[in-house]
């Protein structure tokens, strides 16, 4: 399946960057809780201005790219993350993990 404008692939990101990128988890609070990629940031739409000011000083001064998952293939909830991070910071280098969590999950990576 071809890839959205905003979509990358887990290879693509060991390739590009080799996995050193800021990841954002944009699925419910709960399921983030339970289990998450190791190191990601919990950012959803429910939540997302109180996460988001929670975490302002490490979005200012991140300078990796930042990618951003959700819970299913077709799950729409990390490009409207997405929408809403970049209208509120000039980011450029923003993501969304084709895939998502249960992408992650296939390719037996880590969790936390």
């Amino acid at each position: 399946e071809p890839l959205a404008e905003d979509e990358i692939r887990l290879e693509q990101i060991d390739a590009q960057w080799g996995g050193g990128v800021l990841w954002l988890d944009a699925r419910p609070t709960d399921q983030f809780e339970e289990s998450h990629i190791p190191g990601a940031q919990s950012l959803n739409e429910q939540d997302f201005d109180d996460q988001l000011f929670g975490m302002l000083d490490l979005i200012q001064q991140n300078t990796l790219p930042v990618v951003i998952y959700c819970g299913a293939e077709r799950c729409q909830a990390s490009h409207k993350v997405k929408e809403r991070l970049v209208q509120t910071f000039p980011l450029e280098n923003v993501w969304v993990l084709k895939g998502g969590w249960k992408e992650w999950l296939k390719a037996g990576r880590p969790v936390e």
